[in-house]
């Protein structure tokens, strides 16, 4: 393979999107895109990217530890990427859609695509919304957005955002299922919104949503219409509430989000991400392709290693990483979060000169199990 071979095939691999936390993954995909470049550039000097090395590598494995799968729905055992247009759930269930897709989220219902028309490379208002079955199925559920912070869980069918509405926001929530609205509720108070309805950051976490606002947000129960203010998450970063905790990257520790109490102190580190639903916390080292994933409660630890690509989190709650083995092979790996064991199955859509197959694995990716 030529220099410049394997430049272009890493170049195309960084396009491979692999979802973090379903809120989370929108604003951190440019993050993590530079990370990941810097990432590949450091590996190949390092020498790691030769034949037979695994992507992702365990250390440190914790004896009689079992990980029970969370409730993830239509969704449980997927795998879920997406590549430009193509969404891919699994080996065997992939969806080309109309527009690229800007993230990708879970819910019990199956795969949401947020997307835009607008691919110029930073994206942008109108976005649309849509369904993209365990089977592979598309369903367009008719949703623009002009904004795109969304949430959504993989253990429920709904998906919540927030609208202008007055002095505050209005939440939204839609079952996903039924294609229609099921809350609605009014947000205003003491906290300031931002001056921009694209920076409302929302959460959906059971039947709350949380809304982070200036100085302070608010956490809404759609069912009740019961809004409380919660002065731990705020409109100056990024907000990911699930299983009741929040990340604080200021902090660089995990908290209660309603009580503030500091659950887990991780260090400084320039990112981390939680499960979906709260049990672990993934941290990356400082460019150097070390990965630990954090049982939040206990504060215990497993070492990863990647030599390449996005990392993130499955439905299930199981970290996950695109990465290239051999130069041009390439895989996704995931694993244990207890023991930190992974395993590794061949990435059916890029091909030997990184051109996308949506038909199934391409000879050289075939041949890499």
């Amino acid at each position: 393979m030529t220099e410049e071979l394997t430049t272009a095939l890493r170049a195309e691999a960084s396009r491979i999107q692999v979802p973090g936390t379903p809120a989370y993954d929108i604003l951190s995909a440019g993050r993590r895109l530079r990370r990941r470049r810097r990432g590949s550039v450091a590996a190949a000097a390092a020498g790691v990217l030769v034949a037979g090395i695994v992507g992702v590598t365990a250390f440190h494995p914790k004896p009689d530890t079992d990980f029970r799968p969370a409730d993830a729905g239509e969704l449980s055992g997927t795998e879920p990427t997406y590549y430009g247009d193509i969404v891919r759930l699994d080996d065997h269930a992939a969806a080309t859609l109309d527009e690229p897709v800007v993230a990708l989220l879970y819910s019990s219902a199956g795969a949401l695509a947020l997307t835009s028309p607008n691919d110029t490379g930073h994206y942008g208002a109108p976005y649309h919304l849509t369904e993209v079955t365990a089977d592979g199925a598309v369903r367009p559920l008719g949703v623009t957005l002009q904004q795109v912070w969304i949430s959504a869980e993989p253990d429920q069918p709904y998906v919540a955002w927030a609208e202008p509405s007055g002095k505050g926001v209005e939440v939204v929530v839609r079952d996903v299922t039924s294609n229609k609205d099921v809350g609605r509720v009014a947000v205003s108070g003491r906290y300031p919104m931002p001056p921009k309805s694209y920076a409302v950051y929302v959460s959906l976490d059971g039947d709350t949503v949380y809304v982070a606002a200036q100085g302070g947000g608010y956490a809404v129960d759609w069912r009740t219409g019961e809004v409380a203010e919660v002065p731990t998450i705020r409109a100056d970063g990024a907000m990911e509430v699930h299983g009741g905790r929040v990340v604080d990257l200021g902090s660089h520790t995990v908290k209660a989000v309603r009580s503030g109490r500091v659950v887990l102190d991780y260090g400084r580190a320039p990112d981390a991400e939680l499960s979906p639903d709260g049990r672990y916390l993934q941290v990356p080292g400082r460019d150097d392709g070390v990965m630990h994933v954090y049982d939040v409660s206990t504060g215990s630890r497993v070492r990863l290693t990647t030599t390449f690509g996005q990392w993130g989190w499955t439905p299930e709650g199981r970290p996950f990483a695109y990465a290239n083995s051999t130069g041009h092979h390439y895989v996704l790996a995931t694993c244990d979060p207890e023991t930190g064991r992974c395993d590794r199955t061949p990435y059916p859509y890029l091909g030997r000169y990184g051109k996308a197959h949506p038909e199934g694995f391409s000879e050289s990716i075939g041949a890499n199990r």
